[in-house]
């Protein structure tokens, strides 16, 4: 064969290798064209008007007033009919599952799976009403069976039980050393605590149950400081149950707070020592203001790191530390931060894995972060969005978060809100209001 036919198939070769095992690893977040290509221009511009006004601090600030003083002055019916309108339709899929199934083809369509979130937190009702919320639950979990793309099952432990009597627990496992004392510290419970706590694991039984049989992991989110021992715990207890063969129950860890790389450590350790498979979710955090009115109350030292940069650092640990363990162990990567998606495309390359790793997936939340999501759709990485739904009136915590969020340190919405302008810039779509 001539040299420069041979050289000609090798550069063909070469680019065919290019194609299918290095370009995936090499993602154009601000590829605006590619990344927002299944948003219309209004799609574009609601977004933008949303992440806007999430950035101005009164608004941010007084929201949780505001919708007390709404409702004292009876104008909730008008002042919730806004929100459903703006930041509810921003933030979450809508209040059913049949207004929720739409948006579960669509992100399907540009290659993102959901995690079908039912966002009631906090409950304070009776054991009929957690028994509800634990139905609400278990529908999200039946309907990915009708759904490939549906990728995760999640719960809030606080929906399925009373948060005082969470904290509670939690105060007991601090006294006996940690989350790893849960049966000890269960057992001390006096007779109402106990019987309630009885059924808040019931429940989390009868869901996890349903999705180890299904084989659908479930994620049980992280929540505040003060409850979080007591979720740890019952993770715990979960874990030893459903995780024998796959990593089916997932904790979360918030990786802002000070004690997390400590707690993931030990985490990992009882799942070696024991046998069972661990399932991990990373976040950086979601409840720095509710943290802080706390400190402020009982005077306790804050929790959180000091410095961005201190989170920053103990997260992409975290992401190493379970990489280099994926045999036993199963991360999702829920982050907007673009530079640690970046490194965890990176690694995922460097070892030698596959895109699509069942034990590798990132994910972002409904409403933020779409750069991300669909660049790594596209490239076939496993990549999921938190698609939220429920009751206006019952996910208005969480829509205070993630104006909390947005505002804050850790939200990444300025530069978001510079990509939008710049798609619609490209669409040739010019807007009036400033977009600094």
């Amino acid at each position: 064969m001539p040299a420069r036919q041979r050289s000609t198939l090798d550069r063909e070769e070469t680019y065919a290798h290019f194609e299918k095992i290095i370009k995936p690893f090499v993602l154009n977040f601000e590829d605006t064209k590619s990344s927002f290509k299944k948003k219309s221009s209004a799609d574009l511009v609601i977004s933008l008007v949303i992440l806007r006004l999430c950035t101005l601090e009164p608004l941010v600030k007084y929201a949780p007033k505001i919708l007390q003083a709404s409702i004292y002055a009876k104008l909730d019916t008008l002042v919730f009919w806004i929100i459903k309108k703006t930041f509810f339709s921003h933030f979450c899929a809508g209040e059913t599952l049949d207004e929720v199934e739409p948006v579960i083809s669509k992100l399907h369509g540009a290659g993102v799976g959901s995690i079908l979130d039912y966002s009631a937190e906090g409950a304070v009702g009776t054991e009929d009403d957690l028994d509800a919320a634990a139905e609400r639950i278990m529908e999200t979990i039946v309907l990915a069976q009708d759904y490939d793309s549906i990728n995760f099952s999640c719960l809030k432990v606080s929906a399925l039980g009373n948060p005082r009597l969470l904290e509670r627990l939690s105060t007991k496992l601090e006294e006996l050393g940690g989350y790893q004392a849960i049966e000890e510290a269960s057992a001390m419970l006096g007779g109402e605590d106990k019987e309630a706590l009885e059924q808040v694991v019931r429940r989390l039984n009868y869901l996890c149950s349903q999705a180890e049989r299904q084989k659908l992991p479930m994620l049980v989110d992280a929540e505040q400081s003060w409850l979080q021992p007591a979720i740890d715990g019952l993770v715990l207890q979960m874990c030893r149950k459903y995780n024998t063969e796959a990593p089916i129950v997932y904790n979360t860890f918030q990786m802002y707070l000070k004690d997390a790389r400590g707690r993931l450590d030990s985490f990992l350790d009882i799942s070696d020592a024991e046998g069972f498979k661990t399932g991990s979710k990373l976040v950086r955090g979601a409840y720095m203001e509710s943290e802080a009115e706390r400190c402020q109350q009982n005077g306790k030292p804050y929790p959180i790191h000091d410095t961005i940069e201190d989170t920053h650092e103990s997260y992409d640990d975290a992401v190493v530390k379970i990489m280099t363990r994926l045999d036993s162990s199963a991360v999702l990567i829920a982050s907007h931060n673009q530079v640690t998606v970046e490194k965890a495309v990176a690694m995922i390359g460097e070892h030698g894995l596959t895109t699509d790793h069942p034990h590798v997936h990132f994910g972002q939340l409904y409403g933020m972060a779409d750069h991300l999501s669909f660049a790594l759709g596209s490239n076939q990485f496993n990549i999921c969005k938190y698609v939220p739904f429920g009751p206006i009136r019952e996910v208005i915590p969480y829509l205070i978060r993630r104006l909390e969020e947005n505002a804050s340190i850790l939200g990444g919405t300025p530069y978001e809100r510079s990509l939008l302008w710049k798609e619609l810039k490209r669409r040739r779509i010019r807007l009036s209001f400033s977009h600094g």
